[in-house]
């Protein structure tokens, strides 16, 4: 237990002072964080697999709440990691008609450009209408706007930006592929869940105290 605190405040330090420098996600990459985040996962996997034999054999399965939890913040370790390696990022800027190929089984073509406004004329929102084709040369529209990407295949597209240009405005479009994204929504039920079966019985002990 100890041995947890101090890593996870060590954990927590070292994120905080990468943060306020600037140094980013390169900073997670090197062995003085990844060690330390190795040591406390595996110490969160031995205490974690200790206590569910434990309730498991002793027929406690509503105690097993807190395991649950334990179990997300595991998966969630690992999806970082995943994340942290297998993240990938692409940028384009592309006018109305012309197109960019993903990879060798999805191409998106810009098929329109606009940039909404509030009636005071400031910027509202910038879209982006797509036309993407497979290679088996099916095709689908989709539309992105700031903050709502749209999902072609692995990738998801997002609203980066605009610029002007000779060719009139142009979107500035971001692509990412993220591996770890189904690990990340398995660690959110397990948490969820975790949470559900901790505090609900004594949420019910409470309301049937008073």
């Amino acid at each position: 237990m100890k041995l947890a605190l101090i890593l996870i405040i060590f954990l927590a330090l070292y994120a905080a002072v990468s943060g306020i420098t600037g140094k980013g996600s390169e900073a997670f990459r090197f062995p003085f964080f990844l060690v330390p985040l190795g040591l406390f996962a595996l110490n969160l996997v031995s205490c974690t697999a200790y206590r569910l034999y434990r309730e498991i054999s002793g027929r406690q399965m509503w105690h097993v709440g807190p395991d649950l939890v334990h179990i997300a913040l595991i998966l969630m370790i690992i999806s970082g990691l995943i994340s942290l390696f297998g993240r990938w990022e692409g940028q384009v800027a592309l006018s109305p008609g012309e197109a960019a190929r993903l990879d060798e089984t999805h191409v998106v073509v810009l098929e329109e450009f606009r940039i909404e406004h509030y009636e005071n004329g400031a910027p509202k929102e910038w879209v982006s209408a797509l036309v993407v084709s497979s290679k088996g040369g099916e095709t689908k529209n989709a539309e992105v706007r700031v903050n709502h990407p749209a999902r072609v295949g692995p990738y998801l597209i997002y609203q980066s930006s605009w610029q002007e240009s000779e060719r009139g405005a142009v979107s500035v479009l971001l692509a990412v592929k993220d591996p770890s994204s189904p690990l990340a929504f398995i660690s959110i039920a397990f948490m969820v869940m975790g949470m559900g079966m901790t505090y609900v019985p004594k949420l019910r002990s409470l309301l049937e105290a008073s």
